[in-house]
């Protein structure tokens, strides 16, 4: 029995592929399968808006977005795994979910790492890895668009930005927005407090 299981997915395993890397068959082999019931976010979620939406799904990210045509668009920050090479039989893949994310009205800002598993290469001494399979791919709302924010989310997506992602430069961007409409406070305050971490 494999011990090291860390995954599981909708999708079928590309095994003709993952075979060609080190370390990734062991974690993706199917051990078994059986029916699942899915829902939908907007189904099951009854809020008005969303302030953040992570998802780690094996390759069905692009249809919990889809599942959420409702929500979506009210996410100030979405965080999503995102495959470059195909891990899952017909999986969608990063182009895809750029794609919708974009058509959704959002922007890409960051990858956070990527995965990477060197290819076998019959050597144990060759263990330097270029190829890229994965990373995280965080989105935020068009920053052309920030006006059409309320200040309240435009407050909650600098403390998303400041906390999860550290983002200086576009925390300071949103708050510019804020302090436009009559309220410089928060900038002031965030430029005092990156002030006193530098002393």
């Amino acid at each position: 029995r494999n011990t090291e299981v860390m995954t599981s997915s909708l999708y079928k395993p590309n095994m003709e592929l993952i075979q060609n890397f080190s370390g990734l068959e062991n974690v993706v082999i199917p051990e078994s399968s059986q029916p699942v019931q899915t829902h939908t976010l907007d189904e099951v979620v009854d809020w008005d808006e969303l302030d953040f939406l992570q998802m780690d799904v094996q390759g069905g990210e692009l249809s919990v977005l889809e599942g959420c045509a409702r929500l979506l668009p009210t996410a100030l920050a979405v965080q999503t795994e995102v495959e470059f090479v195909e891990i899952y039989h017909d999986q969608p893949m990063f182009a895809d979910i750029d794609r919708h994310l974009r058509d959704a009205g959002f922007q890409f800002h960051t990858f956070l790492g990527f995965g990477q598993r060197p290819y076998k290469t019959g050597s144990a001494s060759i263990t330097q890895t270029r190829q890229v399979l994965w990373s995280d791919a965080v989105y935020i709302p068009d920053v052309t668009k920030l006006k059409d924010q309320s200040t309240e989310r435009l407050l909650k997506l600098a403390a998303i930005l400041h906390d999860l992602y550290t983002s200086v430069d576009l925390v300071l961007h949103v708050l510019a927005v804020v302090s436009d409409r009559g309220s410089p406070e928060p900038r002031d305050r965030y430029l005092s407090r990156l002030g006193s971490q530098q002393s």
